[in-house]
């Protein structure tokens, strides 16, 4: 069990607030047991799942903390503590995870007969961008691509604000070239 600040995967989880750290690792951080649960029954990969025993009541959690231990993947148990220091909720529920961003290929898109995509031109606010994909997911929208300089979908307040949608939907980021003279 984590006991201290200084651990390396706690100091990584509180850099993966930054864009930068989220850019160069490829990671991003995401907490509650909604969140996490979308993330796993989504088939999102994960690089672990922290977790305070203390904090953890949800009977649902709990098996599926159970269930990545007896599946061998990586799990980190922390203290009270020490979760709370990294959490981003008030009232913390006891589970988070380390995720790997998924992104999608604009060159692969292939859209079906019936079916739309909603295309965002240079969104500015993470907590926008999180509301607009809960919307088009609720919608039936089949993917969200980001045109040009959109804010970053794996910002935390993008991950709440889209309550899971994030999970259930390809994101594509397309940054388009002004023509060379």
């Amino acid at each position: 069990m984590i006991t201290s600040f200084s651990n390396s995967t706690i100091k990584l989880v509180r850099k993966l607030r930054s864009k930068k750290e989220r850019q160069k690792s490829g990671l991003f951080y995401i907490e509650g047991i909604r969140i996490v649960g979308e993330a796993v029954s989504s088939n999102w990969k994960i690089e672990t799942i922290l977790y305070s025993p203390d904090l953890l009541t949800s009977k649902f959690a709990q098996e599926m903390v159970q269930g990545f231990i007896d599946q061998g993947r990586d799990t980190t148990a922390v203290t009270e503590e020490v979760f709370r220091n990294i959490s981003d909720k008030k009232g913390p529920q006891g589970i988070a995870a380390v995720v790997y961003q998924q992104w999608s290929n604009l060159g692969e898109l292939r859209i079906a007969e019936g079916e739309y995509w909603l295309a965002l031109d240079a969104v500015a606010d993470p907590g926008n961008l999180g509301t607009i994909l809960r919307t088009n997911a609720a919608a039936g929208g089949r993917g969200v691509i980001l045109l040009d300089q959109s804010t970053d979908p794996f910002d935390p307040s993008s991950i709440r604000a889209s309550m899971g949608a994030l999970f259930c939907q390809p994101i594509i980021k397309a940054i388009f070239m002004s023509s060379l003279p």
